[in-house]
């Protein structure tokens, strides 16, 4: 990948209103349910749990730096995890890619798929 190509994938996920990221340390995915499908997903920054937990009143599952093991976690341990235990709808493909966009390790490897499969939107 070119210095320019990851120009232009971190420039579209800004103009998509992805410009906010965070080490995956501080990652929480929480999500929303309902007979093994996902009905909503947002990866958000628990840097400061304490200031984030309105959120656990609008998501029902939730996973990420809680757990013990998160630091051993992969890019694609988390897409395993949500694409083999969960029904996912192609529309909310998009949705779970640009939200894990917003972690600092993952943002390279996600930007290109992001870029190739949506970048003329």
């Amino acid at each position: 990948m070119t210095r320019r190509h990851k120009k232009e994938y971190e420039e579209f996920l800004c103009a998509s209103g992805y410009s906010e990221t965070f080490p995956k340390k501080h990652a929480r995915i929480l999500l929303n349910v309902k007979f093994g499908k996902i009905l909503s997903l947002s990866v958000e920054n628990f840097k400061e749990p304490n200031k984030k937990q309105h959120l656990y009143n609008e998501f029902d599952s939730y996973f990420g730096n809680c757990l013990s093991d998160w630091n051993d976690w992969s890019f694609p341990d988390v897409l395993i995890k949500l694409f083999v235990s969960y029904n996912v709808d192609v529309g909310m493909r998009k949705k779970i890619l640009f939200e894990l966009s917003k972690v600092d390790e993952w943002r390279p490897e996600v930007g290109f798929w992001i870029f190739r499969n949506w970048g003329d939107c």
